[in-house]
């Protein structure tokens, strides 16, 4: 199971729904450990949505460079895996 994203308004009317794109868990995410919509746009999505807006703003993935660089400085093994899902440059293991 992944994670999804629900948003209910007043009256109990589904006001957006996201989900995990089923090609999402993989070994690029770590099996969808990691690689995140972005909070703030999430939420920006949502009320332009609820307003009534004619275009709705996108909501981009925040890949979590940061966290994969750590993942692979603590724990070796994780390094080679996301070697071989090309999230981790050669040479730095």
């Amino acid at each position: 199971m992944q994670q999804g994203l629900l948003f209910v308004h007043g009256s109990l009317q589904l006001a957006e729904q996201q989900s995990v794109d089923p090609q999402v868990p993989a070994p690029e995410n770590l099996g969808g450990a990691i690689d995140r919509p972005v909070p703030a746009e999430v939420w920006a999505h949502v009320q332009a949505k609820l307003a009534g807006a004619d275009s709705l703003p996108e909501v981009t993935i925040d890949t979590q460079d940061e966290t994969v660089q750590m993942l692979a400085a603590k724990m070796p093994p994780m390094a080679k895996v996301l070697q071989a899902a090309g999230r981790l440059p050669a040479g730095k293991l």
